[in-house]
């Protein structure tokens, strides 16, 4: 970018990503005078932030989610937002990565072995072979995950009432209406979905009273879509077998969060898109995003379309 002409100021961490939360008053700071922010999924992109920067053109979110930005602000200010989603088939490889993992057992084999003991009749595995999956979001990494499923010989369902049924019959998916139609069929449920105000804690005591006792929950979207205290009482209680997460409530969880000592569950540190390629190509894309927009140009990925043409008046010269 600054081949590009652009004066670069970086957070304190330079280019390696921070998990130390900056305050609002610090990000106020830093991007104080601003005309554009590329941000990752740590900090809050608050109303008083997007404010707080008159000459702001951009915010270029380096990832998928942008559940952190005030987006409704920025539009307000007509600044444009984007995202990359462009990381669909890591995330999609590392969910499979978890169910596997639950349904064999690895972490619990491991252990065992480790330990000094061998197999025995209370270690026994689950084949996902004539297993039903239930998909929780139909988007980009819905419909990688479902491909990636078909040679496996499973059943896939698939929710999502913002995706035409067109989308479910290409991916030779069965499409349910609502989430209760899938829930008591599925002996894996896969989330998958953006975060919004209406789907947190969607997946909560009444949804895992609907499952099958021996089901399973992988969650590689963001924690707050499932009320963490009411899958720990899921778990403890036998209400499912078992949880994968890549996404929890609380980033980095708190070493007293009960779901670290469960045995049936398995955690990795938010993860499913953390391999180089992925890394590369989402800088890269945020990075094009940015320069776009202040070069006039309309990036891609734009998240709030409706403030293109106000976008326009202000920054585009005539």
């Amino acid at each position: 970018m600054e081949d590009a002409g652009c004066d670069l100021i970086l957070g304190r961490d330079g280019l390696d990503f921070p998990w130390d939360e900056y305050t609002e008053e610090e990000l106020i700071q830093l991007c104080k005078g601003a005309d554009a922010i590329i941000g990752g999924s740590r900090e809050r992109y608050t109303r008083r932030l997007i404010e707080s920067i008159p000459n702001l053109r951009i915010l270029s979110k380096h990832g998928t989610g942008t559940d952190r930005i005030d987006i409704e602000a920025a539009t307000e200010r007509g600044v444009l937002v984007t995202h990359t989603p462009v990381n669909s088939a890591a995330v999609a490889e590392h969910t499979v990565a978890l169910m596997l993992a639950l349904m064999k057992r690895i972490r619990e084999a491991d252990r065992r072995i480790r330990q000094g003991g061998w197999r025995d009749n209370d270690l026994q595995a689950s084949l996902i072979g004539g297993k039903t999956v239930g998909i929780v979001g139909f988007g980009r990494i819905g419909v990688e995950l479902a491909k990636r499923l078909q040679g496996w010989d499973v059943v896939i369902l698939a929710y999502d009432p913002y995706v035409g049924a067109e989308t479910f019959v290409k991916c030779g998916v069965i499409r349910c209406t609502t989430l209760d139609e899938m829930l008591p069929q599925v002996d894996v449920l896969s989330l998958n979905a953006v975060l919004t105000r209406e789907n947190r804690h969607m997946i909560g005591k009444e949804v895992f009273k609907r499952m099958k006792k021996t089901a399973y929950v992988v969650n590689t979207s963001r924690g707050e879509i499932i009320d963490e205290s009411t899958l720990i009482d899921a778990l403890k209680d036998g209400d499912i077998a078992g949880a994968a997460l890549d996404v929890m409530e609380k980033e980095p969880p708190l070493q007293e969060n009960e779901l670290l000592r469960l045995d049936n569950t398995i955690v990795t540190p938010h993860m499913s898109a953390w391999t180089p390629e992925m890394n590369w190509k989402l800088t890269a894309t945020a990075m094009e995003n940015a320069l776009a927009a202040l070069q006039d140009e309309i990036p891609k990925y734009v998240k709030n379309p409706e403030v293109i043409a106000r976008w326009r008046s202000r920054f585009v010269k005539k």
